[in-house]
């Protein structure tokens, strides 16, 4: 059978049983399970049972669980209060300043957690009430706080980062240095619409007061050893002493250790902690396992060869192949979380990169970019749902609200896409070029 009637009917099995409100992760397996024996020997049902196997022993995806539970902790435990409390009161003394505290915050917890949803709910719980007592419009703090949530999948570590790694074999600490540019840039941009907003009038976004030297060293003292286990697991993995494994699992036991010593260390918080991150953790692994099946029967169909093949008998220009994936990946967005999106698409992409002549660590930033929006997405765009739970302020203001930082998402892809090593300066200038 033709490989594009095989991709038709693959599509059609897939999204009947999204329709049918099969979950991702079964969808995903069953449609993958259904095209392998309709399409290949039945024998080769078989391989379900090799997939679930290594990925549930691969050593790289070990990391994950013990990021999701190091993020865990950190909230559990409120670590993340400190932080906000000490950089409201750094630039709470000038207009906008707590919204600039609130998207640097969101980075920071983002570099601790590496998930949107995490970085909302710690960020947002702490900021929205003090944005609101001071005055400010709720269309800017709540758009900005779900926009903001988004810097989580790009500065690592990065749960979307890692299943990226482990799709296409690329070191994950290299994916990791290649976020971190493109997310201060997305940080300062921020930051910079927010004051503009705000001394333009088209916001309201007041200063909160003078706060004194005294007052900001007595909050920098609470906020130290967040900032110091930040650069523990990142230095860490940056300068190979540790593997992201490695430092995921020094991460807990830093986080705990800060619990200790502030007082936030109880049974109840670690019973919790470790709970929740069970759950998120096999969740994501049943999603995974599903979107390798689905994988499987792409790659050996060989849909990516043949749509590789097919693009470039278009003699199509790289910048329109470029926004034909970001276009259909802001599509799915729209529909699905992160994670399917990234197990079901790499396959697809990836081999479309030599012929490109990309970058398959910058296409990754890129695509985290573009996911990005997807949080922010309606109708699945799971952070506008999460900041509407936590501010009471409908979903239509908070996606209003959102619209300019989904702007500059846009432009920051463009001036990725023009200027490749904004990505990958420091990856190459850490671990050398490849």
């Amino acid at each position: 059978m033709e490989w594009h009637l095989v991709t038709i009917i693959m599509l059609f099995i897939l999204i009947g049983l999204f329709l049918l409100r099969v979950p991702v992760a079964f969808a995903l397996g069953l449609a993958g399970a259904t095209g392998i024996c309709l399409f290949l020997k039945p024998a080769a049902i078989s391989v379900v049972g090799n997939i679930a196997w290594e990925v549930s022993t691969n050593f790289v995806l070990l990391c994950l669980p013990l990021f999701l539970l190091m993020g865990e902790i950190m909230f559990r435990m409120k670590l993340g209060e400190g932080l906000f409390a000490f950089l409201h009161k750094l630039f709470g003394s000038i207009p906008a300043g707590l919204a600039m505290a609130s998207v640097i915050a969101s980075a920071f917890m983002g570099a601790i957690t590496g998930v949107a949803l995490a970085v909302i709910a710690i960020v947002g719980t702490m900021a929205y009430p003090e944005m609101k007592k001071r005055g400010y419009s709720e269309r800017l703090s709540t758009g900005m706080l779900a926009s903001s949530s988004g810097l989580g999948i790009l500065i690592p570590p990065s749960l979307p980062m890692i299943l990226y790694g482990l799709i296409t074999g690329d070191s994950i600490g290299r994916l990791f240095m290649a976020g971190i540019v493109p997310g201060i840039m997305i940080m300062i941009f921020y930051c910079v619409y927010c004051v503009i907003a705000s001394g333009l009038g088209i916001e309201e976004a007041p200063a909160a007061g003078t706060v004194s030297t005294r007052e900001k060293v007595a909050a920098f003292r609470k906020v130290w050893p967040s900032i110091l286990l930040i650069l523990v697991v990142l230095g860490g993995i940056y300068s190979g002493i540790m593997t992201p494994t490695e430092a995921a699992a020094v991460g807990c036991a830093g986080a705990l250790f800060i619990a200790l010593l502030i007082g936030t260390l109880t049974w109840e918080n670690i019973r919790l902690s470790f709970m929740d991150a069970t759950r998120a953790s096999c969740a994501i692994l049943m999603i995974v396992i599903g979107a390798r099946v689905f994988s499987y029967l792409v790659s050996v169909v060989g849909i990516p060869q043949h749509l590789a093949t097919w693009l470039v008998s278009l003699h199509a220009p790289p910048p329109f192949v470029m926004f034909i994936i970001m276009a259909i990946l802001v599509v799915l967005g729209m529909l699905m979380d992160v994670t399917p999106i990234i197990l079901i698409t790499t396959p697809i992409f990836f081999p479309l990169l030599k012929v490109m002549g990309w970058d398959s660590v910058w296409f990754c930033t890129v695509v985290i970019m573009s996911m990005m929006m997807a949080v922010v997405t309606p109708p699945v765009g799971l952070c506008l749902f999460v900041t509407g739970d936590i501010s009471g302020v409908p979903l239509q203001t908070i996606t209003r609200g959102a619209m300019p930082f989904l702007a500059i998402i846009v432009l920051s892809i463009i001036i990725v896409y023009i200027f490749p090593e904004i990505a990958l300066w420091l990856p190459n200038h850490m671990m050398g070029s490849r």
